[in-house]
């Protein structure tokens, strides 16, 4: 049997979970980075196809909308987060917006963020949010546009949020 080094072995495994998807520029002061895979999304409408890790947007009629949760542990909200998207779409652009909201509905956005067209993988860089801590849930909200008979799926390969220590 031949021996593999490790890297050869972890590189595919990194690629599954996300870990390359995106440059993060790490700030001087401490941080937690947190990398999600595309299958952690979940639907708001449509029907989601998830694949090796993705989701994405099979449907030829209509959008899919799909919120991706980002666990925070702390309560100072998000220095910095970013989705890697697919985008293959000649119709329309994937785009996402980081929202944190309390359970007394009380919400926090960041600007909206947007593929530059139909130009395959693409990382979009978002602000991070100041709101966050107990009682708040952070996602991010993201519209995959829908696909014409002759194109490839749109979807979210992955995504990542960075948060203060």
């Amino acid at each position: 049997m031949k021996n593999l080094r490790p890297t050869k072995l972890l590189r595919p495994l990194a690629v599954q979970l996300g870990i390359t998807c995106c440059a993060v520029m790490l700030p001087a002061s401490a941080s937690a980075a947190n990398f999600y895979s595309g299958a952690h999304c979940v639907p708001v409408n449509g029907t989601p196809v998830y694949v090796d890790g993705m989701v994405q947007n099979a449907s030829t009629t209509s959008e899919l909308r799909v919120n991706c949760p980002v666990i925070t542990d702390g309560t100072r909200g998000l220095e910095k987060a970013g989705v890697r998207v697919i985008d293959y779409s000649a119709a329309s652009n994937v785009f996402c917006t980081l929202i944190s909201r309390s359970s007394a509905a009380r919400a926090y956005a960041a600007p909206r963020i947007e593929s530059s067209g139909r130009g395959g993988a693409q990382n979009l860089d978002s602000v991070g949010v100041n709101g966050g801590g107990a009682g708040y849930r952070t996602y991010f909200n993201c519209v995959i546009p829908r696909k014409a008979p002759t194109e490839q799926s749109s979807g979210i390969e992955a995504y990542f949020a960075l948060e203060p220590l």
